[in-house]
């Protein structure tokens, strides 16, 4: 070892002994220190944050189902202000209260289109209903059914030049 020393003393080494090796020593303890006392320091901020995360994130489960229930409540609103708009449209078509509100739960699960077309079949349907009905032979008294095979207008003159054509000609009978 005597070796070992000689070089160092060659080389200006300072020796373990020496005082620089004990600075070092305690510069790096102090520099431990500091870094420790940082870390526990982040680990404290990390903490904070999870904990605020975690109130963030329950928030945001709350707004959630607020906003969940909020939504199912305005389609509730919609599908009652559809189904009255339907109701109306039924009693304009000339469904009375009750048979509108069986057609309402009928039609329930058709489509806008769909429903108007049905409605415009119905409304099609009544229209026809009110117009007149042509009268039938059997249906009329019998001085209307005279009426109903006197000819009018042209068809009138026309018959009566055939009655005077025909007025001095006697049947042969074989006809």
């Amino acid at each position: 070892m005597s070796s070992e020393t000689e070089v160092e003393k060659q080389l200006d080494l300072p020796s373990e002994s020496t005082p620089v090796v004990e600075n070092v020593s305690l510069e790096t303890k102090a520099d431990t220190s500091a870094l420790e006392a940082a870390l526990a320091e982040k680990e404290t901020a990390i903490q904070a944050y999870v904990t605020q995360i975690a109130t963030l994130e329950d928030s945001v489960a709350t707004l959630k189902k607020e906003l969940d229930a909020v939504t199912a409540e305005m389609q509730d609103m919609k599908k009652k202000e559809k189904m009255a708009a339907r109701k109306s449209k039924l009693m304009c078509a000339e469904f009375d209260e009750t048979e509108a509100e069986e057609a309402l739960k009928l039609y329930d699960s058709l489509d806008d289109v769909t429903f108007e077309a049905i409605l415009a079949m119905y409304q099609k349907k009544n229209a026809k209903a009110k117009e007149p009905k042509p009268a039938y032979q059997e249906d009329l008294p019998s001085d209307e059914k005279e009426e109903m095979y006197k000819p009018k207008g042209s068809e009138a003159v026309a018959e009566e030049s055939n009655e005077q054509l025909f007025d001095g000609v006697s049947s042969t009978g074989l006809l």
